[in-house]
């Protein structure tokens, strides 16, 4: 059984990871004309337009996409149809407060970023894309709760290489100003990527009222609310941390996004492989607890398995790697690159017992978790970058990644959830200790 399951795990890694992979090249493309083209100043404008956008997107959609799923998995036939009107219609309405928000404060989320309210426009601009995004996600909740893993992976592919094919003459052409519409086309092609492979699963038949759909969504909704902070608290200290670093300067600004985007960005495309198909099948068996241990055990070991060696690569040619992805002028980020990858190597198992948490419906766990490790990790963050620059901010990454998997499983124990068996704890450590090894070797 645990040899099927590990073929299944990494079957499913590899497909979805290689859709994955090749939207990484894709955006390492984008990045790298981004670089030649503008300049730090370009990479810095484009990591504050995501981030401001993920961080309305994270508060407005109340977490749709991954609330729902588990509800429409477990859904019987008669009731699909009536819960998908439900997701659709969530969507939208969160989609478009999300992007009314986004363009109301625009100017203010220049001022705070920039200095001025230069670049509302490009925010204002922007906010089409947190409407996509939310109308894309509902899409993704149908092909994931039926466990259509060879849709979504062909969906990324689409998005992958239209969203580089509109970006790149953006940026020729338009230069600072191609930002913005880059991406609202790159959300626009995920959308309809997305509607594409879910068209023979549209809604038929009478609709209900809405207030049928608000009442079927309650729950996870309600559930999705309490996500929010959490994803709030994250996205906030992020944007928050981004104001401090524009105060060494804009080129530092734009030297830490493209080290951001190595560290946690692209390691985030890993992680989103395994939980697409994680998550619904931990959702189907997590009231066995027996089961459910053993699910998190066999996860986090593959998980690191197959992520250490990846870091490990990252770290040996972080210098060339950097001036692949950007320019010979982002080089001084690559202290933070080698180090933020040690401590990244701890993060599998983290989030493999963090959606344990979302299966069993533990969303106040999961809040007061991931909340306090936001706080902590801001902590780190501040304390790294004055001591040490970018070097302290690596440092900061392992600390941080030792306190997350930490508070995890103390979470986990103190409310009596199923744990993973410590040999998962006990791979995770020695992968860490061998990456901290080779960084110590690489940098002296």
């Amino acid at each position: 059984m645990a040899k099927a399951l590990t073929l299944r795990v990494v079957k499913a890694i590899t497909m979805l990871g290689s859709t994955q992979g090749l939207n990484m090249v894709c955006s390492v493309v984008r990045m790298k004309a981004l670089s030649i083209l503008v300049g730090p100043a370009g990479v810095g404008l484009l990591g504050a337009i995501s981030q401001a956008a993920d961080l309305i997107s994270n508060v407005t959609q109340l977490n749709v996409r991954t609330t729902a799923v588990p509800q429409m998995a477990r859904t019987t036939p008669s009731n699909f149809n009536e819960i998908l009107i439900c997701v659709h219609r969530y969507g939208r309405l969160l989609g478009l407060v999300g992007m009314s928000l986004m363009f109301l404060f625009a100017p203010l989320l220049s001022s705070y970023t920039f200095g001025s309210a230069e670049y509302a426009w490009a925010y204002r601009i922007a906010s089409l894309s947190i409407l996509f995004q939310a109308l894309q996600g509902t899409e993704l909740v149908v092909l994931q709760a039926t466990s259509r893993y060879q849709p979504i992976a062909a969906s990324g592919l689409f998005t992958a290489v239209t969203g580089l094919l509109l970006a790149v003459p953006l940026y020729w052409g338009l230069r600072l100003d191609g930002i913005a519409p880059s991406l609202v086309g790159y959300s626009l092609m995920a959308w309809l990527g997305a509607m594409w492979f879910t068209r023979k699963l549209r809604p038929c038949g009478p609709r209900p009222p809405w207030r049928d759909s608000l009442r079927l969504g309650r729950g996870f909704i309600k559930m999705g609310a309490l996500m929010t902070l959490p994803a709030l608290a994250a996205d906030g200290i992020n944007f928050i941390f981004l104001g401090i670093i524009h105060d060494y300067g804009t080129d530092a600004l734009g030297l830490y996004q493209a080290g951001y985007q190595i560290v946690w960005r692209y390691a985030a495309i890993f992680f989103a492989a395994f939980s697409t198909e994680f998550y619904p099948r931990l959702s189907k068996s997590i009231t066995n607890r027996r089961h459910t241990s053993l699910l998190l055990t066999h996860q986090g070991i593959i998980t690191t398995l197959l992520f250490t060696p990846c870091a490990a690569v990252v770290i040996i040619g972080a210098p060339w790697l950097i001036t692949l992805l950007n320019t010979s002028e982002f080089i001084g980020v690559t202290p933070y690159v080698v180090w933020g990858m040690v401590g990244m190597t701890l993060r599998p198992l983290s989030v493999t017992v963090s959606f344990s948490f979302l299966a069993a419906g533990r969303a106040k766990i999961f809040a007061a978790t991931e909340i306090l490790s936001s706080i902590i990790g801001f902590a780190f963050n501040i304390a790294g970058l004055k001591l040490l620059g970018f070097t302290g901010l690596g440092i900061a990454v392992i600390a941080w990644m030792i306190a997350d998997l930490t508070i995890m499983l103390a979470a986990a124990r103190i409310a009596g959830a199923p744990l993973p068996k410590p040999r998962a704890a006990a791979a995770a450590a020695c992968a860490t200790a061998a990456l901290l090894t080779l960084a110590l070797i690489v940098t002296l």
